[in-house]
């Protein structure tokens, strides 16, 4: 949280993220977000205001999960990127994305697998991942 002047922040899941309003809105709806904290009716939230987005790739929004949205992300300055990938309704594979402030796109950061046990990562924000509670998740 240190890493944050504000030292506040939320995770939330499906709502909406304002990428930018020229020409006209772009709006997105990750799966989960990390943001810095706001009210509620603080919606569609500013891209500036987000941290970290997630995104559950299914087999339908692979190129958009994988391309489309984390180009638009990257654009819009979000600054860490995660996307998850499904295996017989398990979270199998989880790549995280920092975004490089030069190009104005992500580039790798660190790939977690699906193991017994826990895998740890310390950026955006320390996190503990417990493999066997996120098993069956999927659907």
């Amino acid at each position: 949280m240190s890493r944050y002047n504000d030292g506040c922040l939320d995770v939330d899941t499906d709502f909406d993220v304002l990428l930018w309003a020229l020409s006209r809105a772009t709006i997105r709806r990750p799966d989960a977000a990390l943001f810095a904290c706001a009210p509620p009716d603080l919606r569609p939230l500013p891209a500036s205001m987000v941290k970290l987005v997630v995104e559950v790739v299914s087999p339908g929004t692979e190129r958009v999960d994988t391309a489309d949205k984390m180009a638009e992300y990257a654009l819009a300055g979000i600054p860490w990127y995660w996307i998850v990938h499904l295996a017989d309704n398990d979270v199998a594979v989880i790549e995280t994305f920092v975004l490089d402030h030069v190009l104005n796109q992500y580039r790798p950061h660190q790939t977690l697998e699906h193991t017994d046990g826990v895998a740890e990562i310390d950026l955006p924000i320390a996190v503990k991942l417990d493999w066997s509670r996120l098993t069956g998740l999927a659907r």
